[in-house]
């Protein structure tokens, strides 16, 4: 009966051991070996070697974990990028298809075009909005320096909207 016990206890030390250390011990002495003094080592290893098992799971964890999160936060960022695209399709066609007179320039008395809509180019007579955006002189753009006759203003306003 003691040797049934034994042999029981030595197998499921055997069993508790990691495969690689168990692989090891037996490619160096043919099988784990017995000895008392070999145990203390022999768990040691087989505790470092379970440790790094359990570092290695939870490495892993973490980088699937950090990999989704990346994962999604690139999802709504291409989200987020085209609605700004749509959004500024959105604008940009406002923009040049109201019949309203829209420009945007730098500011100071020597600022310059941006952007212009056509009923703006129309406004001011000019031949395309390529030139009204070079139109600047002496005094740049600021309209109130040189302001318009209303009457005129008003009339190439009116003829903008009736076209």
């Amino acid at each position: 009966m003691r040797i049934g016990i034994v042999l029981s206890r030595r197998v499921d030390y055997v069993e508790r051991l990691h495969s690689l250390l168990k692989r090891q011990l037996k490619l160096v002495s043919g099988d784990v070996p017995d000895k008392r003094e070999w145990q203390t080592l022999i768990e040691a290893v087989n505790d470092a070697y379970m440790e790094f098992d359990a570092d290695r799971r939870m490495l892993e964890r973490s980088l699937e974990l950090s990999s989704n999160e990346l994962l999604q936060a690139n999802a709504e960022m291409r989200a987020i990028i085209q609605a700004l695209r749509e959004s500024e399709e959105k604008y940009r066609t406002l923009v040049e298809n109201v019949p309203i007179g829209v420009y945007r320039n730098t500011i100071g008395s020597r600022g310059r075009f941006l952007q212009a809509n056509r009923a703006m180019v129309k406004i001011f007579g000019y031949e395309s909005i390529d030139k009204f955006m070079k139109v600047h002189d002496e005094e740049g753009i600021n309209f109130i320096a040189k302001p318009v006759a209303p009457d005129v203003l008003l009339r190439k306003i009116r003829e903008v909207l009736d076209q």
